[in-house]
């Protein structure tokens, strides 16, 4: 037949289950990580076209989503010296200049250094004047694209930041 077993006991089993899966899912993001690296190793100094995807004070995490691979700009590589870390918008804006670095902005970048130890790959941003001579071979996404979705009601113009704006 069936056992009870006491309460006490299953808790702390379970605190012990849950402990070591934690663990196990660290352990597999560590190694694709290296993995990605590794990988990337392959790419140094070139650039592809990436997105932003997470804002800190010490820089910008771009990703790569043909690679699906995020690599970190640091702060003190990008060209502006006067950001600041804006944790309300997780973004960095320049005082004096107002250039802003937010989420889902795209940015072209040069694979500058990667740690296949740690898991890390460091990006250097590319402005136009400083791309390379030999354009960068694009890929274009596969899959067949939709016919855009019919909005019902009032369209909303899309909001752009004094920074982004041209003219």
């Amino acid at each position: 037949g069936y056992q009870l077993i006491p309460y006490g006991l299953l808790q702390s089993m379970g605190t012990m289950t849950s402990a070591r899966e934690q663990r196990a899912v660290k352990a597999e993001r560590q190694v694709i990580s290296i993995k990605k690296a590794r990988f990337m190793t392959q790419h140094l100094g070139e650039e592809f076209e990436g997105t932003i995807s997470s804002v800190a004070k010490f820089g910008i995490f771009v990703i790569l989503r043909q690679f699906d691979v995020d690599g970190l700009v640091r702060i003190e590589d990008l060209p502006q010296r006067d950001l600041i870390f804006d944790q309300e918008h997780l973004r960095l804006v320049g005082k004096k200049s107002g250039v802003s670095y937010n989420i889902g902005d795209h940015m072209r970048v040069k694979v500058a250094a990667t740690d296949t130890q740690d898991g890390k790959i460091d990006f250097l941003p590319i402005r136009d004047g400083d791309r390379a001579e030999s354009p960068v071979e694009e890929t274009k996404p596969t899959g067949k694209r939709g016919k855009a979705k019919k909005h019902r009601g009032r369209v909303r113009k899309a909001r752009v930041s004094r920074s982004r704006r041209k003219g």
